[in-house]
């Protein structure tokens, strides 16, 4: 297996089995985590797609999720949240 720290967000959204599968069959190791203290300073963040942005929003508030992915995207600079964002913000 392959250790590149990967961690999966669970929210109660989205197939995280199909996405741990998946990550499994490229060999890699993986943490699949329901709460935002277990993101680490050189972990690589999968976050599952959801189909409605509003209750994705309402769960990640509640689940004080807002801050640490705050701090991983514009603090240590996460390169798929910056892809994400800045295809968000240019409307793609």
């Amino acid at each position: 297996m392959k250790n590149q720290n990967i961690k999966i967000i669970d929210m109660g959204l989205g197939n995280i089995n199909s996405i741990s599968k998946c990550v499994q069959f490229l060999n890699y190791e993986f943490q699949i985590i329901k709460d935002p203290s277990y993101l680490e300073e050189d972990c690589k963040i999968i976050f599952p797609g959801v189909g409605s942005f509003n209750h994705a929003m309402k769960l990640l508030e509640a689940g004080e999720w807002i801050e640490s992915l705050k701090y991983q995207v514009l603090k240590k600079k996460k390169d798929v949240f910056r892809h994400m964002f800045r295809n968000a913000i240019n409307g793609n």
